[in-house]
């Protein structure tokens, strides 16, 4: 169990949520260690970028810019299931109202989106890449801690 206690960004509670009909250009695959990698760009680059999803996981509007991204450097782009086999934090959920949300979305971050234990991963995971012969590996991410 987390001992911080995590409280809410005010964008994050503010600002309504992204529609979005977009179709994503990528698929899922298994790379590395982990069963479900969102993969878009060109097989060929020896560039690759990692995507790390805020605690909702997988959105079309993450895939969008992932695909926007992996365009427009010509990269390859993986964005990694970092909570499997646990689900993401239920968006219905955030921002918690309740002493018993908070208590949640703590127990979340101790557990599934546990920083410490999802730094050692993404750096197994951009490892991975390397040897699987990208000459560069980069990454960019979204907001873990509201």
């Amino acid at each position: 169990m987390a001992t911080h206690v995590h409280n809410t960004n005010e964008a994050c509670c503010t600002i309504p949520p992204v529609q979005s009909n977009y179709t994503p250009n990528g698929s899922f695959k298994s790379v590395g260690s982990f069963n479900k990698v969102y993969v878009t760009g060109p097989a060929t680059s020896t560039s690759a970028i990692v995507c790390v999803y805020d605690i909702f996981g997988f959105f079309p509007q993450t895939q969008q810019g992932a695909d926007i991204i992996a365009s427009a450097l010509k990269s390859s782009v993986f964005m990694p299931d970092f909570f499997e086999p646990d689900p993401p934090f239920p968006e219905k959920d955030f921002p918690p109202t309740t002493d018993e949300g908070k208590k949640a979305l703590q127990n979340f971050f101790g557990t599934t989106a546990n920083p410490p234990k999802n730094v050692k991963n993404l750096i197994t995971f951009g490892q991975h890449l390397k040897r699987e012969g990208f000459k560069n590996v980069g990454v960019y991410g979204f907001c873990w801690d509201p």
